[in-house]
């Protein structure tokens, strides 16, 4: 039999090709896993909401969906014109309408929290 054809010398690059197999699909397992996590954001029952959570890098449409407030009312409320700021911020908008993050967060958060507990049903939400 040929020594040159069972030599460890021959294993290492086959070896070091399986641990780099098994490297990549672990990983791409749990990349996976993790991409779902942040992109399914799970629906918050009606008037369960802890409008505490809601934070200054969020938009009008994201706190919309998320507590089931119709993005018309906010702009209502806050006297936003319409679909003009759906992808700005809190943050961003609160320096547009020339108020402090903290004191335009506090105003969402009492608003989404006064709608909801005057709301029995839940908002329908595009």
């Amino acid at each position: 039999m040929n020594k040159k054809l069972l030599s460890p010398s021959r294993f290492v690059p086959i070896f070091f090709i399986l641990v780099g197999l098994i490297f990549i699909t672990f990983s791409g397992i749990n990349g996976f896993k993790i991409s779902r996590q942040f992109t399914q954001h799970p629906r918050l029952l009606h008037r369960q909401t802890d409008v505490t959570s809601i934070q200054s890098w969020m938009t009008l449409g994201y706190i919309s969906r998320t507590y089931g407030v119709p993005e018309p009312e906010i702009e209502r409320r806050f006297k936003i014109e319409p679909k003009k700021y759906h992808h700005s911020s809190i943050s961003q908008i609160a320096k547009i309408l020339k108020k402090s993050d903290a004191d335009f967060l506090q105003e969402i958060q009492t608003f989404i929290a006064n709608f909801q507990s005057q709301h029995t049903e839940p908002a329908k939400v595009p």
